[in-house]
């Protein structure tokens, strides 16, 4: 029996492991989709969300600055919205990473990589 209640604890934790990060994700994409900045275009806030939800999914900030940097290259005339959007992305995507990634991220601003 006792070996028995140790597989079900461990049972049991693992489903309780997974319940949460499945909560802590579903939470986090509640916030991405109500980011919101007046001062953008309703397709400027799309971009924002969906670069911030890339580099969540990716762990990684430049997954979301690829997708802004395409974005760019498929719309070439409006420069200051690309800006905006890219400032937003900044502000907004450090509340979304961990501690490791935000260093790394103020690392690659020293080294000037976000112009």
């Amino acid at each position: 029996a006792v070996h028995n209640a140790s597989e079900i604890s461990d049972y049991l934790i693992e489903n309780y492991q997974e319940f949460q990060a499945e909560q802590q994700h579903d939470m986090q994409q509640k916030q991405i989709s109500e980011i919101q900045s007046e001062e953008l275009s309703n397709s400027g806030n799309a971009k924002l969300r969906v670069a911030i939800k890339r580099a969540v999914k990716a762990g990684s900030i430049e997954a979301g600055v690829k997708y802004l940097e395409k974005s760019e290259l498929r719309h070439p005339d409006d420069v200051e919205g690309h800006r905006l959007v890219k400032e937003k992305f900044l502000e907004n995507i450090k509340e979304f990473l961990s501690e490791q990634q935000e260093a790394d991220m103020q690392e690659k601003e020293k080294q000037n990589v976000f112009p």
